[in-house]
C-alpha cells in the first residue's frame, strides 16, 4: 500500500517489521534466516518487505517478483536474482551463466552453485534474498531456490518469501514454505487485517485528519480493515463527511465492477442467497436466509457462494451462520438488487427479525403511507431520546417524515429529528445537511431556532442572533416540551463564544429554572453558567465556591455522561488558573480514548484550552499535536468558531519553537477565518499570536506591542480574566524595553492581580520586577527579586517563564562582576530553553552566555585550584584541606597562593566574595 506513517513505515505493521529486523539482525551476526510472509491479496505485503529492506543499511538485496504469465518461464525467476548481480561475478559462475540452456536434470548443481554464489557476496555485505508471490515461481526455479535454502547452514543470508495465503500451492509443486519447519532460524509471518486504532492512523496518514473512534470503527466495519479497501474507499470519500454518521460510506466503482462480475458468475440460487445476506445485512442462520431468499437447497447454493469468497461463515455453529463480510461488499451486492426486489426481500425479513430490525426493513419496504408504521416511528424515537440514543431517534423521526402522508407531517417530524441534534457538537454535520430541508419549512418557532443554530454553525453570528431572540419570543410560554430552553441556551451559547458571559447569565437562569428542560440541556446551560461567572468573579473564585463544580467526581474518569460539558469547564477553568496537572487530568480525561488516540467528540474548545495547558507546562510538541487536532476537529466536525483560536495557537507554538514560516502561515490561516466570522472575542487570539511572532522574529518591543494593542480595547473587557495571564507577560517586558516605565508599572500591577488567580504567574513577576529594578537602576532590587523567585518557586510554575528567568539574573550577574554564578545561570537558561525547543531564545542567549564565559576569571582557576578554594571558603585549615584531598600542606600553600594570584585578592578573608561575588551562596 502507500498510505504510509512519516518515515515510510507501513501503518499498523509495528510487529511485522520487527520480526524481519529481528531476522536482519541474526543475518548480520552470520545466522541465516528464512522468514514467510502470507497474507490476503492487497494486505500490503510488498509493501512491508520493500519499508523493511529499506531499512537494512549495507545489505545485498536480490529480489524476484513472480507473475502468473511468467510460470511457463523455466528458471525465470532464477535469472531475475541473477541479474542483479554484477556480470563479472557470475562470469566466473558458468553454471550460472549458463543458466537459460541448463536441462531438466540440472537444478541440484544449479542450487549447489547459487548456495556458492551467496557465499562470496556475503564477504562484502550481507545479503538478503527476496522472492514475491511465491507461488508463481517456475518449479525449475523454486528447485534450485530449496537446494541452496536447505543448505544454507552459516553465513550473512537472509530469506524471505512472499505469499498470498488465498493462493495455494498445487500438491505436485515444490513449496518452499515448507522450508520453515526444517530450517532452524524460520518464521510464518501472518498479515491480518487493520483493527480501529491502525483504521484512524491510516486515515490520517491519507490526509483525512483525525477520525472519531465511531468513524474509524464504522470505516474498518465498511472495509474489514483491508488496506486495499481502505484506500479505495478514502480515494472516493469527502474528508469532510468521514466524522458524519449519518453519511453512507461509498463503493468504489472498481470494488462494484468487482463484485457484479462474481455476482454474474453464480448460479440462481447461490445469487438468490447472497441478496438475501446483503438486505438482511446480519449474521443470519443460513435457514433464515434461505426462507428469505425462498432457497430449497441452501446448502448446495451455499458450497458455490463460498468459492466466490464474498461470504463468511461459521461452519462450527449448529445453525451455519453466513454474512457478506466486509460491509463495503455487502453494500455492493445490495445496489445490484432490482428495486422490487429489494422491497419483497425487506418485507419478508421484516418478519424474520428482532423488533429493531424489523422496524428499518418495514420503512425499506414501504411504498405507500401507512398510518401505523408512522405511529410506531414516533413512539420508538420518544423511546430512544428518553434512554439517551439520539442517532437511533433521529433516524426514525427522518424515517417517518420521509413516509408522512402530508407536507404538514413531513415538516413536523423532520423539525423534531433535527431539534434532537442541536444540543450534540457531535451531530453538527448532519444538522448542517438538513439545513436546506429545514428552510423550505413553513415558518414557525422551532423553524427559527434551528435556523439560528444553522447560523451559528456557519459563524453568522448577528443573524443566528436575531433567530433565537426571536425564537424566543414567538415561543408559546406555556409550552411544556422544552423549547424555550433550548432556545435559551442557545442564545447563552452564542454571548459566551463572543466573550459577553455577564450578559450570558440571566438567559441562563431561566434554563436552571425552566422546570421543562431535559437533563441535556441543563447540563449544558449549568457548564456555560459556570464559565460565564468566571468572566465576572475570576477562575480561582469560580472554582472554589461554585456549587456545581464542587459536586463533580475528583476523578475525572468517575464523571457521568450528563457530567462531561460541567468537567470540560472544570479543566479549562484549572489550566486558566495554573493548576496545570489537575486540568491536564481533567482535560485529557476528555479527549482520549482508553488506548491514548485523540477522538472528535468534544467541543473544540477543549482542545484548544488542553493545547494551551500542554505549552504552559513546557509540553511544546504534545501541545503542538493537540493543537492540530483542534483544527481537524474545527473544520471536520463543524465547530467553525473553534478555527480561529486553534490556528492562532499552532502560530504561537511555531514561533517559540522557531519555525516563522509555518507561525505566519497559522496566522494568515487564523485572519481568513476571523475575516469570514467577525467574532470580537478572538481579538485575544490574534494578538497573542501576532505577539508571539513579533517577538520571537524580529524582537523589536515595538511590534509586539503594535500586536497587543488591540487586547487593551477590547469591548470585551470580561474576557481579560481569561486571556491576560498568556499575554500581559509580553506586553510587561515590552514597554520596559520600549522605555515605558509607568505603562509597565501599570502591567505589573494588573499581573499582580492576576497571580491571586494564577499562583504559577509569581515567577512571572519577580521576572518583570527584576527587569523594571532594573532599567531604574536599582540592581540591588533586581538581584533580590530575580533570587527570591529561584529560590522559592511557586508550585505550578511556566518553564518558559522560568527560563527568562535565569536568563535575566545571569546577564545581570555578568553586568555587576559575578561571573562564576552568571555562567551557572544562563547554563540553567539554555538548558530549559533547549528542552523545551524555544530556539529563538536560545540563539539570542548562546553569543551573551560565551561573552560571560570568555571573561570570567573563575574559569581561569583549574580543579584542583577551586576544589582548594572552595574548602578554603568553608573556613577548613590548610591541614585540614590536606587530609581531606590526599595532599601534602605545602602543596594546599601552593593552589592557595595561585588562587590569590589569578583573582586579585591577597587574604582568605577576600575569598568568599571573590569566588562568589553576589553572595548567592550564602543568601540560599
Amino acid at each position: 500500500m502507500s498510505v504510509k506513517e512519516a518515515g515510510g513505515r507501513p501503518i499498523g505493521r509495528e510487529a511485522e517489521l520487527a520480526a524481519l529486523a529481528q531476522a536482519a539482525r541474526l543475518a548480520r551476526a552470520g545466522t541465516p534466516s528464512l522468514t514467510v510472509l502470507r497474507g490476503a491479496r492487497g494486505i500490503g505485503k510488498t509493501s512491508l518487505v520493500r519499508a523493511a529492506v529499506h531499512a537494512m543499511d549495507g545489505f545485498t538485496v536480490l529480489w524476484a517478483s513472480c507473475d502468473a504469465a511468467e510460470q511457463d518461464w523455466r528458471y525465470g525467476t532464477l535469472l531475475q536474482l541473477l541479474h542483479q548481480v554484477d556480470a563479472k561475478v557470475i562470469s566466473g559462475r558458468p553454471a550460472l551463466s549458463g543458466v537459460e540452456t541448463s536441462t531438466a536434470e540440472e537444478p541440484h548443481r544449479l542450487g549447489a552453485e547459487l548456495l556458492r554464489l551467496l557465499a562470496a557476496l556475503q564477504q562484502a555485505a550481507p545479503v538478503v534474498l527476496v522472492v514475491d508471490d511465491l507461488p508463481w515461481a517456475d518449479d525449475a526455479s523454486l528447485q534450485v531456490l530449496g537446494v541452496a535454502a536447505r543448505r544454507l547452514r552459516t553465513g550473512r543470508v537472509m530469506l524471505v518469501l512472499v505469499q498470498r495465503s488465498d493462493v495455494p500451492f498445487a500438491p505436485e509443486r515444490p513449496d518452499l514454505t515448507r522450508l520453515a519447519g526444517s530450517v532452524e532460524h524460520s518464521r510464518v509471518v501472518e498479515l491480518d487485517l487493520l483493527g480501529e486504532g491502525d483504521v484512524a492512523r491510516f486515515a490520517t496518514a491519507a490526509g483525512f485528519g483525525q477520525l472519531t473512534a465511531a468513524a474509524a470503527d464504522r470505516l474498518r466495519r465498511h472495509t474489514d480493515g483491508h488496506p486495499l479497501h481502505l484506500q479505495a474507499v478514502l480515494a472516493a470519500t469527502d474528508a469532510r463527511r468521514l466524522n458524519d454518521p449519518a453519511w453512507p460510506l461509498p463503493v468504489p466503482a472498481s470494488v462494484a465492477a468487482s463484485v457484479q462480475c462474481l455476482l454474474d458468475r453464480l448460479p440462481p440460487d447461490s445469487r438468490s442467497l447472497a441478496e438475501a445476506a446483503a438486505v438482511l445485512d446480519a449474521r443470519a442462520p443460513l435457514a433464515t436466509l434461505a426462507r428469505l431468499a425462498g432457497v430449497a437447497d441452501a446448502s448446495g447454493a451455499l458450497d458455490t457462494l463460498l468459492e466466490s469468497d464474498l461470504v463468511q461463515w461459521w461452519p462450527t455453529d449448529p445453525t451455519t451462520p453466513v454474512r457478506i463480510r466486509p460491509t463495503l461488499h455487502r453494500v455492493a451486492v445490495y445496489q445490484t438488487v432490482p428495486p422490487s426486489r429489494r422491497q419483497a426481500l425487506h418485507r419478508t425479513a421484516a418478519r424474520l427479525t428482532d423488533r429493531h430490525a424489523a422496524l428499518a426493513h418495514r420503512v425499506c419496504a414501504s411504498s405507500r403511507p401507512d398510518p401505523a408504521l408512522l405511529a410506531e416511528l414516533a413512539a420508538t424515537a420518544r423511546y430512544e431520546a428518553a434512554a439517551g440514543n439520539t442517532g437511533r431517534a433521529v433516524s426514525c423521526l427522518l424515517w417517518a417524515a420521509d413516509l408522512s402522508p402530508s407536507a404538514e407531517a413531513h415538516e413536523d417530524h423532520l423539525l423534531a429529528a433535527a431539534q434532537h441534534l442541536i444540543m450534540f457538537t457531535a451531530y453538527n454535520t448532519r444538522l448542517l445537511e438538513l439545513r436546506g430541508r429545514i428552510e423550505r419549512c413553513r415558518p414557525q418557532p422551532l423553524r427559527t431556532l434551528l435556523l439560528g443554530r444553522i447560523a451559528f454553525l456557519t459563524m453568522d453570528l448577528a443573524a443566528a442572533e436575531q433567530h433565537f431572540l426571536t425564537a424566543i419570543a414567538d415561543a408559546d410560554p406555556q409550552d411544556t416540551s422544552g423549547f424555550l430552553a433550548r432556545a435559551h441556551v442557545g442564545l447563552a451559547t452564542l454571548q459566551v463564544g463572543c466573550g459577553r458571559g455577564e450578559q450570558a447569565l440571566p438567559v441562563l437562569a431561566r434554563v436552571l429554572d425552566d422546570p421543562h428542560a431535559d437533563a441535556r440541556t441543563t447540563a449544558v446551560a449549568r457548564s456555560l453558567s459556570v464559565f460565564a461567572s468566571c468572566f465576572a468573579h475570576g477562575p480561582r473564585a469560580t472554582l472554589t465556591l461554585c456549587p456545581d463544580i464542587g459536586r463533580l467526581p475528583a476523578g475525572a474518569q468517575e464523571v457521568t455522561p450528563h457530567q462531561r460539558p460541567l468537567l470540560a469547564v472544570r479543566g479549562t477553568l484549572r489550566g486558566v488558573a495554573g493548576d496545570f496537572r489537575a486540568a491536564l487530568g481533567d482535560l485529557s480525561a476528555l479527549i482520549h480514548t482508553p488506548d491514548g488516540t485523540l477522538t472528535t467528540d468534544q467541543d473544540v474548545t477543549t482542545y484548544v484550552a488542553l493545547a494551551l495547558v500542554q505549552f504552559a507546562t513546557g509540553d511544546w510538541p504534545e501541545a503542538a499535536r493537540t493543537a492540530a487536532h483542534a483544527r481537524t476537529v474545527a473544520e471536520l466536525a463543524a465547530q467553525p468558531w473553534g478555527l480561529v483560536p486553534a490556528y492562532a495557537l499552532s502560530a504561537v507554538l511555531a514561533a517559540h519553537q522557531g519555525d516563522l514560516d509555518a507561525a505566519c502561515a497559522h496566522h494568515r490561516a487564523a485572519l481568513r477565518h476571523q475575516q469570514r466570522q467577525a467574532n470580537p472575542a478572538n481579538v485575544f487570539h490574534l494578538g497573542f499570536a501576532e505577539a508571539a511572532i513579533a517577538l520571537t522574529g524580529s524582537g523589536d518591543p515595538a511590534d509586539v506591542l503594535r500586536a497587543l494593542r488591540p487586547l487593551t480595547v477590547s469591548e470585551y473587557a470580561g474576557d481579560h480574566v481569561l486571556w491576560e495571564p498568556w499575554w500581559l507577560p509580553l506586553q510587561a517586558q515590552a514597554l520596559i524595553e520600549a522605555g515605558e516605565t509607568a505603562a509597565a508599572r501599570s502591567a505589573l500591577e494588573r499581573l499582580a492581580q492576576q497571580a491571586e488567580q494564577m499562583p504559577a504567574l509569581r515567577t512571572t513577576i519577580a521576572l518583570v520586577t527584576g527587569k523594571l529594578a532594573e532599567a531604574g537602576g536599582d540592581l540591588k532590587a533586581a538581584k533580590a527579586a530575580y533570587r527570591a523567585a529561584l529560590v522559592t518557586p511557586p508550585a505550578d510554575e511556566i518553564p518558559l517563564h522560568r527560563a527568562h528567568l535565569e536568563h535575566a539574573y545571569g546577564r545581570l550577574l555578568s553586568r555587576t562582576g559575578g561571573h562564576r554564578r552568571a555562567i551557572a545561570h544562563l547554563d540553567a537558561a539554555a538548558e530549559a530553553y533547549t528542552r523545551l525547543g524555544a530556539l529563538p531564545f536560545l540563539r539570542r542567549l548562546r553569543p551573551a552566555a560565551g561573552k560571560v564565559r570568555d571573561g570570567c576569571p573563575g574559569d581561569a582557576l583549574t580543579d584542583r585550584e577551586r576544589d582548594v578554594a572552595e574548602l578554603a571558603v568553608q573556613r577548613l585549615t590548610n591541614r585540614e584541606i590536606a587530609a581531606r584531598l590526599f595532599l601534602s600542606v605545602k602543596t594546599v600553600e601552593f593552589h592557595l597562593a595561585r588562587v590569590y594570584h589569578k583573582l586579585g585578592i591577597s587574604t582568605r578573608r577576600q575569598l568568599p566574595s571573590a569566588l562568589d561575588p553576589d553572595g548567592e551562596k550564602g543568601a540560599a
